[in-house]
Order: C-alpha cells, then structure tokens, then sequence
C-alpha cells in the first residue's frame, strides 16, 4: 500500500466496510479483518481516521464511542 506523506483525515464507513451488518443488527455485526488490518495501517502511518455511518453518528449524537 502507498501512503501520502503527509497526515490525511480519512473518512471510513463502518457497515459493510470495516464490519458486515445484518441489516441494522450492529451488536451481532462481523468485522472484515483485512480492511481493519488497512485502516489500522493508515492510522499507525499518522492518519487521523474518521469513522462514519450510522453507528458512528449515533455515538457521535450522544457523546458515546
């Protein structure tokens, strides 16, 4: 994988991206090791990564992570 040089804010959406969800079944949600492998490897770059979609607005609603 290349990465920018310099830091990025990188948006990542969480269902089906990250994780497999059911539907809006998010405690019983899969994660997809090999792109959480890749964000991981983003973030450990210097990446500030934002996570989105509908688990992340909510907690982000409510003040919880």
């Amino acid at each position: 994988m290349i990465l920018p040089s310099k830091p990025l804010a990188i948006y990542v959406d969480v269902d089906d991206t990250i994780c497999k969800t059911n539907g809006m079944d998010y405690p019983n949600s899969q994660p997809i090791m090999e792109n959480i492998q890749k964000v991981n490897e983003l973030y450990d770059a210097g990446h500030h990564i934002v996570p989105y979609g509908r688990p992340a607005a909510k907690a982000a609603s409510t003040g919880r992570s």
